[in-house]
């Protein structure tokens, strides 16, 4: 009696010493594959587009880059007004001062915003790579924008630097765009202290104004009381004023106030919110190195596992 053995096929598995001999059998192949492989990876790295890194160097603001901002907190202190001092002063309406590190921490806090990155890409970036794109390429370009922009805020306080680094492949066009993202936290962050100035000198007008009013019903009453309300010093001056409370030196204080107040306006261009070490600068760029080395590798392990694939789909073929 006879048992019929199984046929095996070309296509079924391949045992270890099959495998061995098709590799040995096929060497120059799998040889010829990797070394095209490396050419490959080799000609990338070779005439791949040059890469340059730009960088901005940040520092937080000095005194006298508050200057500006700060005197309309020593023009509602108490005691500026020319020399004359009230210790009665209300302290309701005198400006908060700015600390150069507040400023700073609010500068870093917009300059690693997704707000100014979003308002930058749309502003700048987009339009820097041509504005004639369809959302899926906004989409990339804003994700290629993320990737490429490096923010490294200060790591302790005794080096309070921020640098501000962007890749591209134009030295030239990079600098000025990072020179325009860091300009556009700038103006973000003047805009926020502007915004709240503004707010405290409104709030203080109106304190100034409802004790201003506070003081003249009482003058009236005081005045009316004693019967001399149709006096002639009683009569109001173009100012809208009494000279009977002119004398009053709490009330002049808050006449004074009121003046003050209403002279105060700010600029953006009247201080500033960081020092600038250095600018982005095409002459400062670096050229980022292509990863020859990895890229060979790459090419080496791509081509043999190539080669192997090729040699044993081929085998069917060849017995």
């Amino acid at each position: 009696m006879t048992t019929d053995m199984p046929t095996r096929t070309p296509y079924q598995q391949i045992d270890l010493y099959d495998f061995c001999s098709i590799l040995w059998k096929s060497k120059f192949l799998i040889l010829a594959i990797t070394a095209i492989a490396i050419a490959i990876a080799a000609a990338y790295t070779f005439f791949a587009p040059a890469v340059y890194i730009v960088s901005a160097r940040l520092l937080p603001p000095t005194i006298q880059d508050l200057a500006n901002y700060n005197l309309a907190a020593q023009i509602t202190s108490r005691g500026y007004e020319a020399g004359y001092r009230n210790p009665a002063a209300p302290d309701n309406t005198q400006i908060e001062k700015l600390a150069p590190g507040f400023v700073y921490n609010e500068f870093l806090r917009n300059l690693n915003s997704a707000t100014a990155k979003l308002k930058f890409f749309n502003d700048v970036y987009l339009p820097a790579h041509g504005d004639n794109t369809n959302e899926s390429e906004k989409q990339a370009l804003l994700t290629r924008m993320e990737k490429e922009l490096k923010i490294k805020l200060p790591d302790n306080a005794q080096d309070p630097a921020t640098l501000v680094t962007l890749q591209g492949h134009d030295p030239q066009v990079t600098a000025s765009l990072v020179n325009k993202y860091v300009t556009t936290a700038v103006n973000m962050t003047k805009a926020g202290l502007i915004k709240d100035l503004d707010a405290q000198v409104k709030t203080r007008s109106i304190a100034v104004d409802s004790q201003i009013n506070a003081y003249q019903q009482i003058m009236h009453t005081e005045l009316k009381s004693h019967g001399n309300e149709n006096s002639k010093e009683l009569q109001p001056d173009e100012g809208g004023m009494r000279a009977s409370d002119i004398g009053n030196a709490t009330f002049r204080n808050l006449l004074t106030q009121k003046t003050l107040l209403s002279r105060i306006t700010l600029d953006p261009s009247d201080f500033s919110v960081i020092d600038i070490d250095h600018v982005a600068d095409a002459s400062m760029a670096t050229l980022k190195s292509p990863k020859k080395l990895l890229a060979m590798i790459i090419g080496v392990v791509f081509g043999f596992m190539l080669g192997i694939l090729v040699a044993v789909i081929r085998r069917p073929f060849t017995t």
